[in-house]
């Protein structure tokens, strides 16, 4: 039964009331019977006028007695308390039978928008709206159950099956004002699901009507299918025994500008102290409107840097604002960035956990060794990566031959380059790639020692292997004087400076001799190796950074990632053997970006969302099983000391924790087995697919709800009603009515009763 837009405090008295209308008919009706009729000559002819008057008599008789039945009904109403409810109040309360109330109260991140006017916040809105709901059903149904979910946690309740009737509202609208928005995004889709397995436990429950106050941003509730809507879950628990409707209390804002820093990274892997490192960040606009200049504050650490400018930037666009940082000590280093402040600050700061290292180690595998340094395959590689002088590039050098790389483990280096390397066996090919989905760097130049049917059978393997593409036959052009460098990739860390205007730096330089590469189809005639989904993927994701200005285009450097590592292949030498580049200037600064961008990350900073696990891998042969955790909050928020767990996809024990609940700087202190303490930065940041503030339409809203019933209510509805507007009583009316009735029933009866006596008059002069 849907709750009438009239309802009585007291129904008693109004029943009474009705009761009470029955007087004035057994009154009429009782004076008809005191009265026995006597014929009597005498009076025939007054008995014959008063026939022709009869009908207008009872005519007047059914008025009066009519008015005086009213004037009774209308006196149970009055003192019943007869009221109105407005429509807001009835869209919310529902169901006159006993119900399962159950609230989503949507405490996610961009609920902390400020409102216009100094009116606190979105989240706060939905908060009043809450305690308003609670009122209401307090007053209508309070033998009701109420559940009160956050979508942060919504498997545990804030407030579970708690019988209205006993809620003292204050401490409700109390408790609800110590409550903030979370940092996490919105979990719809969980927090349906906790609603469904509260209603399934629920085995006496008839009726249900779950809430949801939220502000409903448009990419949590627009369905794009008939398969992806968050409250699918619902839609099979109504049945013959069971009715439920769903309540939108829609509590958000329109049109409300925001600009949000939805990325920090770096272009290179690892950092390594004293040499510039290249970092980005990605500052979005989420508005119609396009944004203001500003700037980005910068920091290490504590310590601040200068401001990053930030261009304006269009509606819904995303630009890159580069950040050039230099650190001065090894070790696991921070650095954020803050954007100015506005209407939602969750968005405004982002952390980024930098491993710094004091070099980087590369190992060079020399396929060509020779006692002629210009005859070497690498020397000029090594003159270049590490040269002489007072001056440190950065690189700490590990040359083998071929032979000795068969008894070497790659995994403590942060890159590998193989110069012309023959042998490829497979345990080779295992530690290699092995080495490069674990995070590691590896470089592959070519040359005339390098025998393309081995590369393809043991690096390639039909796209399942590490190699970028099949390689091909060698294709010389020394006759025509070599080749010339074509396009450089504009959107590549390692090429972008060498794109437009800047491709003059490779003026001069040719390639005599190259490998070629093969494309392969899609689906290869023969295929040796059954590739999964992931693999195939990564098979067709190499990008050609550089070709050559030969009829095909042919590509000069490939990239391809590789599980958490990357693999660059050079189709030519890295001596002057097949090109010339050794002898151009840009060969340094083209090797020194080709290492920085292949080097792997070390241990010692890690990058989380808001929710997600923390988990520090913990070498047991170099630090004890043990770590203290140091929150975003400390001091004034206690550290926690935690042991290390076996962990089976890490393979070795780690460190977790699972209360990343707040953005920030978690540091976890690893003590050493000699005694030393290291630290290690994990960086934890706002899901930023929170940030888009387009709200879902009442249309999209309903449709998203599928076939579960549904209604939707505005929030400014909700709240606009106050508590003299919730209960507009109308005993003032009644009263007023009873009075009208009265004056109106004692004017007829006197003026009826005065014809009477006219005529009786009439008669008695007659």
């Amino acid at each position: 039964m849907i709750v009438p837009l009239a309802a009585l405090v007291w129904p008693g008295l109004f029943y009474g009331g009705i009761a009470a209308a029955s007087v004035p008919i057994l009154i009429h009706l009782l004076n008809k019977r005191r009265f026995h009729r006597v014929k009597w000559a005498a009076t025939e002819f007054l008995l014959e006028a008063e026939r022709r008057n009869r009908r207008r008599v009872r005519v007047e008789e059914m008025i009066l007695l009519a008015l005086r039945c009213l004037a009774m009904i209308l006196i149970g109403l009055m003192l019943a308390r007869w009221f109105l409810r407005p429509d807001a109040l009835m869209a919310m309360l529902g169901s006159a039978a006993v119900n399962e109330r159950i609230v989503i109260l949507d405490d996610s991140f961009s609920m902390g928008t400020t409102l216009q006017g100094d009116a606190g916040t979105v989240y706060e809105r939905g908060a009043k709206a809450v305690a308003r709901l609670v009122q209401w059903a307090r007053d209508e149904t309070p033998d009701d159950r109420l559940t009160i979910l956050r979508t942060s946690n919504p498997q545990a309740p804030w407030k579970s099956e708690v019988r209205i009737g006993d809620i003292v509202l204050s401490e409700l609208q109390e408790q609800l004002k110590q409550l903030s928005p979370s940092h996490r995004a919105g979990a719809m889709p969980s927090a349906f699901a906790a609603v469904r397995a509260l209603l399934d436990a629920r085995e006496t429950s008839v009726n249900a009507t779950v809430y949801v106050v939220s502000d409903f941003q448009r990419l949590d509730w627009k369905r794009e299918s008939d398969e992806d809507s968050a409250v699918d879950v619902l839609a099979g628990w109504s049945d013959e025994k069971h009715s439920l409707r769903v309540v939108l209390v829609d509590v958000g804002e329109d049109n409300v500008d925001n600009l949000a820093l939805t990325a920090l990274a770096g272009d290179q892997m690892q950092a390594v102290t004293g040499l510039s490192s290249r970092y980005h960040a990605g500052v979005t606009r989420f508005s119609e409107r396009e944004s203001e200049a500003t700037a980005l504050q910068l920091y290490v650490g504590d310590a601040a840097l200068p401001d990053a400018p930030v261009p304006t930037i269009a509606p819904y666009q995303t630009i890159k604002a580069p950040i050039d940082v230099t650190f001065s000590q090894e070790g696991s280093a921070t650095l954020t960035a803050e954007l100015p402040g506005d209407r939602l600050d969750a968005d405004n700061t982002r952390a980024l956990a930098v491993p710094v290292a004091r070099a980087l180690k590369v190992l060079i595998v020399n396929g060509e060794p020779s006692a002629d340094p210009y005859l070497d395959e690498v020397f000029l590689l090594r003159v270049a990566l590490r040269p002489e002088g007072p001056q440190f590039s950065g690189n700490d050098l590990v040359v083998i031959d071929e032979t000795e790389f068969e008894q070497t483990d790659p995994s403590g280096f942060h890159v590998v380059l193989l110069a012309n390397v023959y042998r490829i066996t497979e345990g080779v090919a295992e530690r290699l790639d092995h080495f490069v989905r674990d995070g590691g760097g590896l470089i592959v130049c070519l040359g005339d020692q390098v025998d393309p049917e081995i590369y393809n059978r043991m690096l390639y393997r039909d796209g399942a292997g590490i190699l970028p593409k099949r390689l091909g036959e060698m294709v010389s052009a020394e006759d025509r004087g070599g080749v010339s460098i074509g396009a450089a990739d504009a959107t590549h860390p390692v090429t972008e400076g060498f794109s437009g205007q800047a491709a003059l730096y490779f003026d001069g330089m040719r390639v005599m001799d190259f490998i070629s590469t093969i494309e392969d189809p899609d689906t290869p005639a023969g295929e040796k190796v059954t590739l999964t989904g992931s693999e195939k993927a990564e098979a067709k994701s190499h990008h050609t950074l550089l070709t050559l200005n030969d009829v095909d285009q042919s590509p000069l450097l490939l990239e391809r990632g590789t599980g958490k590592g990357r693999v660059f292949l050079w189709t030519t030498s890295i001596d002057k053997e097949w090109c010339n580049l050794a002898d151009r200037p840009i060969y340094l600064v083209l090797i020194m970006e080709l290492i920085r961008h292949a080097a792997r990350q070390d241990m010692g900073g890690a990058n989380l969302l808001v929710g997600e696990p923390l988990s520090v891998p913990l070498d047991p042969s170099r630090f004890q099983p043990f770590a203290v955790l140091k929150p975003p909050g400390f001091p004034a928020e206690p550290s926690v000391r935690l042991d290390a767990q076996p962990n089976v996809e890490l393979g070795m024990p780690a460190i977790t924790w699972a209360g990343t609940n707040e953005p920030g700087v978690y540091r976890v202190e690893l003590t050493e087995t000699a005694g030393g303490v290291v630290t290690q930065n994990v960086s934890v940041n706002v899901d930023t697919r929170e940030s888009d503030l387009r709200r879902a339409s009442k249309s999209e809203l309903l449709s998203a709800m599928g076939t579960v019933p549904a209604e939707y209510v505005r929030g400014e509805e909700v709240l606009g009603v106050s508590e003299a507007k919730a209960r507009k009583e109308l005993w003032p009316t009644m009263l007023v009515l009873l009075m009208m009735v009265l004056m109106l029933e004692q004017g007829l009866a006197w003026w009826f009763g005065s014809e009477q006596r006219m005529a009786r008059a009439a008669r008695s002069l007659a």
